[in-house]
């Protein structure tokens, strides 16, 4: 499971983006959410060669706020930070500061579970 890989998890075939708008967007059934999550968790535990792009996807479903849409975006999505700055109301520079610091926090989260 690499970014930009379609994730196929009951029947539904999911690329990275999509997975992350039906964990964050309202309107999906608790049901579908929790066994997206259970899926990710057990190929996060499994320790394959996927365990790593599953695990990131779980550190980003989990994650509340701007700072989660702002990598998801610019990290999955593939918009510059630019776009996302105009998206989201915000500086370029504001974008690029909080975008540096929420890479940096995933990637101290992603070492805490190795």
């Amino acid at each position: 499971m690499r970014f930009g890989t379609p994730v196929n998890r009951s029947r539904i075939l999911l690329t990275p983006a999509a997975l992350l708008d039906t964990l964050h967007v309202g309107g999906h059934a608790p049901d579908e959410k929790n066994r997206l999550l259970v899926a990710l968790v057990g190929v996060a535990q499994s320790g394959g060669e996927t365990a790593d792009c599953a695990l990131t996807l779980m550190l980003l479903a989990l994650w509340p706020g701007l700072d989660a849409d702002l990598v998801i975006r610019v990290a999955i999505d593939g918009f510059s930070q630019a776009e996302v700055a105009t998206e989201l109301g915000l500086s370029e520079a504001a974008t690029r500061k909080r975008y540096q610091r929420a890479t940096r926090r995933l990637r101290d989260a992603l070492q805490e579970f190795r």
